[in-house]
């Protein structure tokens, strides 16, 4: 009795440290180059002194010394480049960029630029990708099923160089057809995001049904976390396209400022975290949840970024315990327009603690 009584004060000792955590300053905040463009959509790590930036002019490569960006992908039209760039992914050999704005994607080899695919197709419409090695990823759904896709897909898989035809399903929402339409209701950025280990682990969140769920290299299912937290379910993501399809201010002000919805996925020194937007009193800012094998996310660190709503969202990728964040800084003026709201680009650089829970 003693023994059991002396594991649950400890127990709760664990989780008052835990709720008194402090939010994590970024160690570095600058405002990124003109030459990219005017919107950073996403950002991921090239190697320890570069990064890799998607923009509304195609994707650059940044230097975190110097602060220069050098294009390595043209936002031009298909097969040459891939317009509007939403997300890209590296595994420092291989590019893979997609664009739901112009229904595309793109994959080339680094060393020498080589294409090793392009196409734009409506067949799927892809919103977050991961790759490693000859494995590439897709987080989107099919306008129309084909071969083994169905409408409740979810991820599709395959090689750098296979087109959608080509690619087998890894995810597939499985909470029944109203889950499916909340995903397919869910157009990007609110769909979920996806990423994939060093050790090829290929983990998914979606926006239909609660948990990361995770994948091993193989593509056998190896576990979910995070599978009570329904609060991240977007259950009125119809109203996205029929209420609030035109009106993106009352979509913001009055639907997903509401709630707290899914900005990401990165992998974490203490496991996977969520990306968690938030909204409060028209400030908007950033958690990371670390999914739990039980269910929950206990753990719940708030980033050190605040900026002025309706809008903005926040893309981010680690390297071991570096975590960089692009988004936008605007003024207040800026911060109420749609139109001007993502343009102050910023770039957040974070060093992540590493806790053994």
């Amino acid at each position: 009795m003693r023994a059991q009584v002396l594991l649950l004060v400890c127990f709760s000792a664990a989780s008052t440290v835990l709720a008194a955590e402090k939010p994590l300053k970024p160690e570095t905040i600058r405002r990124l180059p003109g030459t990219i463009g005017e919107q950073a959509r996403d950002v991921a790590w090239l190697d320890d002194h570069h990064l890799l930036l998607a923009s509304e002019r195609g994707v650059f490569r940044y230097s975190l010394k110097s602060g220069e960006a050098t294009e390595v992908l043209a936002g031009t039209a298909v097969p040459e480049g891939l317009p509007e760039p939403m997300a890209i992914a590296t595994d420092g050999a291989t590019l893979v960029a997609v664009s739901p704005f112009s229904s595309g994607n793109f994959s080339s080899r680094l060393s020498d630029h080589k294409r090793l695919i392009a196409q734009r197709s409506h067949k799927v419409l892809a919103s977050d990708v991961g790759v490693r090695g000859d494995r590439v990823c897709y987080l989107g759904f099919a306008g129309h099923p084909f071969g083994v896709v169905t409408p409740a897909t979810a991820v599709l898989c395959g090689g750098p160089a296979d087109s959608w035809d080509e690619l087998k399903p890894l995810h597939t929402i499985s909470a029944g057809d109203a889950a499916a339409m909340i995903y397919r209701f869910s157009v990007p950025p609110y769909a979920g995001a996806l990423v994939m280990e060093t050790d090829g682990t290929t983990d998914v969140i979606t926006s239909a049904e609660p948990g990361v769920f995770r994948y091993s290299a193989s593509g056998v299912r190896i576990g979910v976390l995070g599978s009570k937290l329904r609060e991240l379910v977007l259950q009125d993501a119809e109203d996205l396209m029929k209420q609030y399809a035109v009106d993106v201010d009352k979509r913001y002000r009055l639907m997903l400022n509401k709630r707290a919805t899914i900005d990401g996925l990165v992998s974490t020194p203490d496991g996977m975290a969520i990306v968690v937007r938030l909204a409060e009193e028209d400030v908007i800012h950033w958690e990371l949840w670390y999914p739990e094998a039980a269910g929950g996310a206990t753990r719940r660190l708030r980033l050190g970024i605040e900026r002025r709503g309706p809008f903005g969202h926040l893309r981010c990728n680690t390297r071991a315990d570096q975590m960089v964040c692009v988004g936008s800084t605007p003024t207040p003026a800026e911060a109420v327009d749609p139109r001007k709201s993502e343009t102050v680009s910023t770039l957040w650089r974070f060093r992540l603690p590493n806790k053994s829970r």
